[in-house]
């Protein structure tokens, strides 16, 4: 039989409030909280320490200017982390030892809230050498307690879909990724970190990396309405620099690509439209708006001498336009022996062979992304439900089967983006929701 529940009491030494971590220091139970004091209609937080002994708190100790989210104990005190980007050490009889500031590192997060905290130990004395944390945009950080200084072990996607992912054409260790945290970020696949980053301020959609190296395409949009919907940039690869802005649809980008000779780009958008720029600056003219769709551009692809564009879009449909003037080839089967510079459409002859027959199809196990590698002898397919396929290119249709494949699993949810490496040695993936970059060996 279970005992009576016995609650806690705050008495005289404190006000009740919403405890959100705790952790022992000796005999005491200290636990982080928050008050909020409504002052001349601002709330104002007013961060505590809550010192317990027993069930009954003994005293409180002023620590942060914001919600304490983590504790940690160590064999001498204790560590703190609060929502104010603060880091504060107190010793095992609770005396303020030392305070980090995030916002002193040399490359501070998107978001300052620390979420999580752990102290590591020296292995010849009991004093702290390092504290490694964790901050609300997932980034993982490690300051050395005796200088204070800062560095920067990890970080990844943190906010709304992840949808743009593209690599570098001639460096295979570079790709880049856009998401709805507004960042774009180029990623080292043998370092497995970000080499440099840059933030747009808004949701970004989709990513492209032009043939020659030179130059990043963006298109802003996602799943939540925001005032830049529609916007493109062209940005320096190298620098990160944007060099042209622009918005000819009021309707989110989902698609882009840059043609081969790097003398246009097409964006593809939620208003069923595909719109065909020169890639000439400064003006970077808008072409043609072809409007054959009916329904969301999910992918797009130049011919390799540049005159064609194949789409696909979300309705199944696979459509064919000249990259100059945008007109329709209503007849298909005079582009059969058509050579692509990319394979990223999930529709035509090449590609039959990654649906599963039509009475297992139930949208929750259907392709999603695709990619035909550069030595064009491999497909690589992410589907709805999250997992990674790789077939032989062409990938043929068997009596209405699916094509042979080798299926690995990573992704928990959908796969918006898989790409090869330049060298066809790596494949990478992003998972829509989960957020998450994989790296495979091919």
């Amino acid at each position: 039989m279970g005992g009576a529940v016995r609650r806690e009491v705050f008495g005289k030494a404190a006000t009740s409030t919403t405890m959100l971590c705790g952790a022992t220091v000796g005999e005491f139970l200290v636990t982080g909280g928050a008050d909020g004091l409504l002052l001349a209609n601002f709330l104002l937080l007013v961060e505590l320490m809550f010192i317990w002994l027993g069930r009954e708190v003994s005293r409180t100790i002023k620590s942060h200017g914001g919600p304490i989210n983590c504790l940690h104990s160590f064999e001498r005190g204790i560590v703190v982390g609060g929502a104010d980007g603060r880091i504060t050490m107190f010793s095992d009889n609770l005396k303020q030892l030392t305070q980090f500031d995030i916002d002193e590192a040399r490359a501070p997060p998107t978001d300052r809230s620390i979420m999580s905290v752990y102290a590591l130990e020296a292995k010849s004395q009991c004093d702290v050498a390092k504290i490694v944390l964790g901050t609300r945009d997932n980034s993982i950080y490690e300051v050395a307690c005796q200088s204070g200084t800062f560095s920067l072990i990890q970080q990844s996607l943190f906010k709304d879909e992840a949808l743009g992912l593209a690599t570098n054409p001639f460096d295979s260790d570079l790709f880049a990724t856009s998401s709805g945290d507004g960042w774009i970020r180029v990623w080292s696949i043998s370092g497995s970190k970000v080499v440099r980053k840059m933030s747009t301020g808004h949701s970004l959609s989709a990513l492209a990396w032009s043939k020659d190296g030179k130059q990043l395409l963006i298109g802003c949009g996602g799943r939540s309405r925001g005032i830049k919907d529609g916007v493109h940039y062209i940005v320096d690869a190298e620098q990160l620099k944007i060099l042209h802005e622009a918005r000819d649809c009021c309707f989110g980008v989902t698609s882009c690509a840059f043609s081969p000779n790097s003398a246009q780009f097409a964006l593809g958008c939620e208003d069923h439209k595909v719109y065909i720029y020169s890639n000439s600056g400064p003006r970077y003219k808008l072409l043609a708006a072809a409007e054959k769709h009916n329904a969301i551009i999910t992918s797009l692809d130049f011919s390799s001498d540049s005159a064609l564009i194949q789409s696909g879009s979300e309705d199944y449909e696979h459509v064919c336009f000249n990259s100059d003037d945008g007109e329709v080839f209503n007849l298909p089967s005079q582009l059969k022996n058509t050579e692509w510079s990319n394979y990223t459409c999930r529709f035509g002859w090449p590609v039959q062979g990654i649906w599963p027959p039509v009475d297992e199809s139930d949208g929750e196990k259907e392709p999603v992304s695709v990619d035909r590698s550069p030595c064009e002898k491999v497909l690589v397919c992410g589907r709805t439900d999250g997992q990674v396929k790789l077939y032989n290119f062409p990938a043929l249709t068997q009596n209405g089967m699916e094509a042979p494949c080798k299926t690995v699993v990573g992704h928990a949810y959908e796969v918006s983006k898989a790409r090869f490496s330049c060298d066809s040695r790596h494949i990478v993936t992003l998972g829509r929701f989960d957020r998450t970059i994989m790296v495979w060996r091919c």
